[in-house]
């Protein structure tokens, strides 16, 4: 491993260990108990649960006890469990005044603190104000902490644990919860291990008959130290529900992990890109091909910054920071390359854009420009189209991207259009007659689509009465549209002739006169 690998993995191990904890650093403060006055430690709900909260945070449970209407050190503890699972306390929020808050709606000397789901119930967490004009959690709150506890409380495995296990803890994370965040890290590591002979065999498979089994064992051995912090985020992540953190610690491991999952993906991208050029290149000079060291070199490249550029994006915004300015700069950054690009960069790039987008695939038919033909090759550098008269037309990868390309092959259905001419000779009755009798077949047809059909009597032409037919054929193959077509036209024919009319032909009317001489001109010759 490199020593770039290395300071990355343990930048990685930090980041991972202090994942948990990092929200944990902008709690907002609270006074401990010990430093405020005794007359002012419950005179409000923010400075009673404050105090609360200094109090159980100090390990003082019985001092916390008194913050409970009717409660005990075991029912503060449990209840501080409770609220570092499902309600993290915001002080802001809560009312400083001795008469609590007059505008939430609730009885005056009742304020709510939040609420807690339990048993598809939420139940709300109030402070309410006694007799002796202390504020404390109310006793609706305390009868319904046995069953938040059974929903949010420790498990039986916790339970059994030291108590010195539990109460000792590092910025609000407990010291079991570290030792179980070091045990999941090891136990992803083992099953990196473990899954590592799976994926070589899944490789080895997959790749066998294909030729590319090297690459692949080159690709899975280059990404092999990313792949197991990969499985170490993987394990840490499925683990959580387990550690029982508090809510901005669970909050926290999500954002980072997926922060840091996003910085290991990017590290396993490029370092399998790297395996594999790498086998690229061994086979490409086997071959004979050096000129494919300068295309593999540069898409190694490109798939590389795409990676981290990626990672790096998906990380910082997974973290809260905004990236559209960073966004905007790269894309003012690439249209700058595209200009100062050469023309066989243009190519490629122009190549991995159709292979991205598939406007067309190997063996469709389609029309760029005046060309038409069937694509038989797309390439780095070109597409070849074999046209109608067996030609073989390559076009630059460039040039394919910038025209407009139309795909015959990617139609659902095939348009018939046509306008034909009825004699001159026909009469009113007769062109409705056969306007019905056409349309009419096309409904009938079972090929043809009900949507679409157009039969209409459209214009008094040169020698004809111009009627236009359009249809939709549901088919794809060109042969079957030409069989179709041929039925439909001869049964217009039909129709054209149980009208009472028929076809017109290009004709030419020739009115014959004789010129008469005036009356007074001498006769003979």
């Amino acid at each position: 491993m490199s020593t770039m690998a290395r300071l990355a993995s343990w930048c990685v191990m930090v980041w991972i260990v202090l994942a948990p904890v990092a929200p944990v650093f902008a709690v907002q403060g609270v006074a401990p108990a010990a430093q405020r006055p005794a007359s002012a430690a419950q005179e409000s709900p923010r400075a009673a649960m404050e105090s609360y909260i200094s109090a159980a945070r100090a390990g003082d449970w019985d001092a916390a006890a008194k913050y409970l209407e009717g409660g005990d050190a075991t029912e503060a503890r449990r209840l501080k469990v409770v609220l570092d699972r499902c309600l993290w306390i915001n002080f802001d929020a809560l009312s400083d005044s001795p008469d609590g808050n007059a505008d939430d709606g609730l009885p005056s000397g009742l304020d709510r603190v939040g609420e807690v789901k339990a048993k598809d119930l939420d139940v709300p967490i109030d402070v309410e104000r006694g007799a002796d004009g202390a504020w404390r959690f109310s006793g609706s709150t305390m009868e319904a902490l046995p069953m938040l506890w059974s929903a949010h409380g420790h498990g039986p495995i916790v339970e059994m644990l030291p108590h010195q296990l539990i109460d000792v803890q590092f910025l609000e994370v407990a010291l079991w919860q570290w030792i179980a965040i070091a045990l999941l890290m090891v136990a992803g590591w083992l099953a990196a291990l473990v899954l590592a002979p799976l994926l070589e065999w899944i490789v080895r498979s997959a790749s066998r008959d294909t030729g590319w089994q090297a690459i692949g064992w080159r690709m899975l051995n280059a990404g092999r130290s990313g792949l197991r912090w990969f499985a170490a985020l993987l394990v840490l992540r499925a683990g959580a529900g387990a550690l029982e953190l508090s809510v901005p610690a669970h909050d926290a491991l999500r954002v980072i992990t997926m922060a840091i999952g996003s910085l290991v993906a990017a590290w396993s991208i490029s370092s399998a890109v790297t395996g594999g050029a790498l086998a690229l290149q061994d086979r490409a000079l086997a071959a004979g091909r050096q000129g494919m060291l300068a295309v593999i070199m540069l898409v190694r490249r490109t798939l590389q910054v795409l990676a981290w550029v990626l990672g790096v994006v998906i990380a910082a915004t997974a973290a809260g920071f905004d990236m559209t300015g960073v966004l905007a700069g790269l894309g003012i950054g690439g249209i700058a390359i595209s200009l100062a690009a050469q023309r066989t960069i243009e190519n490629i790039f122009a190549g991995v854009s159709i292979v991205a987008d598939q406007p067309v695939r190997v063996g469709d038919t389609c029309r760029i420009g005046p060309r038409i033909g069937t694509v038989e090759r797309i390439g780095m550098r070109s597409v070849q189209l074999r046209s109608p008269e067996r030609t073989l037309v390559t076009i630059p990868n460039s040039q394919f991207a910038a025209a407009e390309v139309e795909s015959l092959a990617a139609r659902d259905r095939m348009r018939m259009h046509m306008t034909i001419g009825l004699r001159y000779e026909t009469t009113r009755d007769e062109m409705q007659q056969a306007l019905q009798r056409c349309e009419s077949l096309l409904r009938a047809h079972p090929r043809v689509l009900p949507e679409g059909i157009r039969v209409r009597f459209v214009g008094f032409g040169a020698s004809s009465l111009d009627v236009e037919i359009q249809a939709f054929i549901g088919t794809r193959d060109w042969e079957e549209f030409l069989q179709q077509r041929q039925a439909i036209l001869l049964e217009i024919m039909g129709a054209v002739e149980a009208s009472g009319t028929g076809f017109a032909f290009p004709s030419t009317t020739v009115y014959l006169a004789r010129d008469r001489a005036p009356a007074d001109s001498p006769s003979g010759g």
